[in-house]
């Protein structure tokens, strides 16, 4: 009886330590973005990471997200990242598998002309830019904003 009390304890204490890493909801026209401090109101660029400690940052757009990654003690194995796609406004997924595209046909919130989709073949459908420069989340961590 001591031990399935022991480890009943010990589940709750650990689920309660667990933070949750799930995508929570971007209230468009209220919530700054946390790198910027403007408010996040385009409903195809809002995006956000989770810390492993549950922590929330919301961004207007996939530059401040990638700007306050570089800059913060982001752990691609820990932190979770969330983007929107730019044909799917609204829905927010996880960065890790999304394509990145800049191009002029882009207008994000902060001029970088970035914008993320669910894949490359949605990239590729939707940008018709022949100049347009695609990226992993991996290769748009190495890039620079101004």
């Amino acid at each position: 009886m001591k031990q399935l009390m022991f480890f009943f304890l010990l589940a709750a204490f650990l689920f309660i330590g667990c933070a949750d890493q799930t995508a929570q909801p971007i209230v468009y026209g209220s919530d700054i973005c946390d790198f910027c401090q403007m408010q996040i109101s385009d409903h195809a660029f809002g995006t956000e990471l989770i810390t492993p400690k549950g922590k929330v940052y919301k961004f207007d757009s996939v530059e401040c997200l990638v700007s306050f990654a570089q800059n913060s003690e982001y752990d691609p194995k820990e932190t979770a990242v969330f983007v929107t796609s730019m044909i799917e406004p609204d829905v927010l997924f996880d960065a890790k598998t999304a394509m990145f595209v800049v191009s002029k046909e882009i207008q994000s919130p902060m001029g970088a002309n970035l914008a993320a989709f669910r894949n490359h073949q949605d990239a590729i459908k939707t940008i018709k830019d022949s100049t347009a420069v695609h990226y992993s989340w991996n290769q748009l961590l190495k890039t620079k904003f101004d």
